[in-house]
């Protein structure tokens, strides 16, 4: 039987697994007028986008991925710690996508 021992994911409301509007009640959303796309977004804590350039810097061969995959191997990584899984350990990460990709 398999089971979840691990849960993990990265969002623009949440990038640790909890949903920061429950720890922040003064604050009613968490979107931002982005001038250059004249639009309201939704962008990743800064944290965040450091760690994920992190991640692009740790090889050439990771220098053109998608931003997207990169963000799966993150989430991956935490799972994997989170988990206590190690290199010896028989594992499957299952990535989902809420826009169905």
């Amino acid at each position: 039987m398999k089971h979840i021992v691990a849960l993990t994911g990265i969002s623009a409301i949440s990038a640790s697994g909890e949903d920061t509007r429950l720890h922040n009640s003064s604050v009613n959303h968490n979107l931002s007028y982005d001038e250059g796309l004249d639009a309201w977004v939704g962008k990743l804590p800064k944290g965040i986008q450091s760690k994920i350039e992190r991640i692009r810097e740790e090889s050439r061969n990771y220098q053109a991925l998608d931003p997207s995959v990169l963000y799966a191997m993150y989430v991956s990584r935490n799972a994997v710690a989170q988990a206590g899984w190690t290199s010896g350990s028989k594992f499957g990460i299952n990535i989902g996508s809420s826009r169905g990709a």
